[in-house]
């Protein structure tokens, strides 16, 4: 007899022992009449009945277990799953990556609830001013500082040191502006959509427990990996409705995202302010050597100073300028969607 024994099972067992330690007793001090032996041994036989009955009920899994057995153990969960289905499983949802599984719990569909995706527009940039300005311009100069009296104009170029005839002499000078040519923004995407994902996230984790003694034919659940949930589960692949019976707590969760999103074309206004800057170096030289003044081709009069008179000059061009274009567009387009979807039933 074991001390574990609910009380009135060790009451049981100790009027059983009491009954036979009498008999015998009995028996071996007194003489008595076979109804007198028979009365003693009819009491201990009902003792044992007692504790057989008792013993019975408890193996059977009924109320006199000291676990409360067939279910009522807070271990217990019902075993029955409807065709179709399979479990029994744990579940996870959260915010964070799900934890794995251990123990006697292995991986199963993991995936999602709902997708978090990010529908910012996509960067766009349009770089620098891209252009090409003309070779030559006009340039007018004068004997005088401030660009009065007669003016000679010349048309000095990018390509080649122009000679004079006759030597000239300048005091002042006005260049026109270069046009500029093909001025253009090249439109460029700076990066990709981010990446879809799942908010929040799930994950099953499948058991393979059998039916334990003592819950009938329920099962007696280990514990769950760490945080997931406490209730068992069964799950089903595709999207259908929880079946009748213990398991009805519906969620549907989905394994994969499908994301065919992308950045939609950028865009930019066209340069504006676009300036070659350009200027002429007029030389004392006939080869474009020699002393030297430079006057910018800007539209504006200009002093010069030299020892002799202007014998060659050339036309350069050092850049271009530009306010900067602005980009637009980077819409994204596409979408992202969940696929694969598994239904879980929980026990609530």
């Amino acid at each position: 007899m074991s001390w574990a024994e609910p009380p009135e099972h060790r009451a049981s067992i100790i009027t059983v022992m009491l009954s036979r330690a009498a008999l015998a007793l009995t028996i071996a001090v007194a003489p008595l009449g076979c109804a007198q032996i028979l009365e003693i041994a009819e009491l201990s036989e009902t003792a044992e009945d007692a504790v057989g009955d008792h013993d019975a009920d408890a193996g059977a899994g009924g109320s006199a277990s000291p676990d409360g057995g067939n279910g009522t153990d807070p271990c217990c969960v019902p075993g029955d799953i409807a065709a179709g289905w399979d479990g029994p499983a744990v579940l996870y949802v959260g915010t964070i990556e799900p934890p794995g599984c251990d123990g006697p719990w292995q991986q199963g569909p993991r995936g999602g609830i709902n997708i978090n995706a990010d529908n910012t527009p996509c960067e766009c940039d349009c770089g620098a001013v891209t252009a090409s300005c003309g070779t030559s311009s006009s340039l007018s100069w004068y004997a005088d500082t401030s660009c009065n009296g007669g003016a000679t104009t010349v048309t000095p170029n990018t390509t080649a040191c122009t000679t004079l005839q006759a030597g000239a002499a300048v005091t002042g000078a006005v260049g026109d502006t270069v046009a500029a040519l093909a001025a253009n923004c090249q439109a460029s995407v700076l990066n990709a959509p981010t990446p879809a994902d799942w908010l929040p996230h799930a994950s099953l984790c499948i058991g393979t427990l059998e039916p334990d003694d003592s819950c009938g034919t329920d099962w007696c659940e280990a514990d769950p990996p760490m945080l997931f949930d406490d209730g068992l589960c069964i799950y089903k692949l595709g999207d259908a409705p929880c079946p009748d019976g213990a398991y009805r707590q519906r969620r549907l969760i989905h394994q994969t995202i499908d994301d065919d999103r992308s950045c939609g074309a950028c865009t930019c206004t066209p340069p504006q302010d676009v300036v070659c800057t350009t200027s002429s170096s007029l030389y004392t030289a006939s080869d474009c050597t020699g002393a030297t003044a430079m006057v910018n081709h800007d539209q504006t009069c200009q002093g010069v100073s030299l020892p002799d008179d202007v014998l060659s000059y050339q036309l350069t061009v050092a850049g271009v300028t530009a306010a900067p274009c602005v980009p637009a567009g980077g819409a994204i387009v596409g979408d992202a969607v969940m696929a694969d979807p598994v239904t879980v039933c929980c026990s609530p």
